[in-house]
């Protein structure tokens, strides 16, 4: 059965995402947020910190909006995600005509962090 996808926005921008209650951190695909965000890794002002998949940057994002409920100021890490994972522009994981294996990623992952904030226990 697997993970249940779902849409989400984040700042306005919509993406694909699960929820993973055994992760304590909400990740995006570091190259979404640079081309659908803009954000800028190198005007960062914080150091980066580990995410799950490497290296990654703290987001400044302002509203994450799922199935009707709103979260403030989300904690949310931008994180460079696998090579076995290459998001198509819309931030879904569907096929964009490229072959290419399928590791189970959504562009956003929802940890506990942001579940906890929306009340919602798994």
């Amino acid at each position: 059965m697997g993970q249940r996808r779902f849409k989400a926005k984040v700042d306005g921008q919509e993406f694909e995402g699960t929820l993973s209650p055994n992760s304590s951190v909400s990740e995006l695909d570091l190259r979404l947020a640079k081309t659908r965000l803009n954000f800028d890794s190198s005007a960062s002002a914080d150091a980066p910190v580990l995410g799950t998949y490497g290296m990654a940057y703290r987001g400044k994002t302002q509203k994450l909006e799922l199935g009707g409920l709103t979260v403030l100021n989300p904690d949310i890490l931008f994180s460079p995600y696998p090579e076995c994972y290459t998001p198509n522009i819309k931030g879904t994981s569907e096929s964009d005509g490229v072959e290419k294996p399928d590791c189970g990623l959504t562009p956003l992952s929802i940890g506990g962090n942001v579940m906890k904030k929306l009340r919602i226990y798994v």
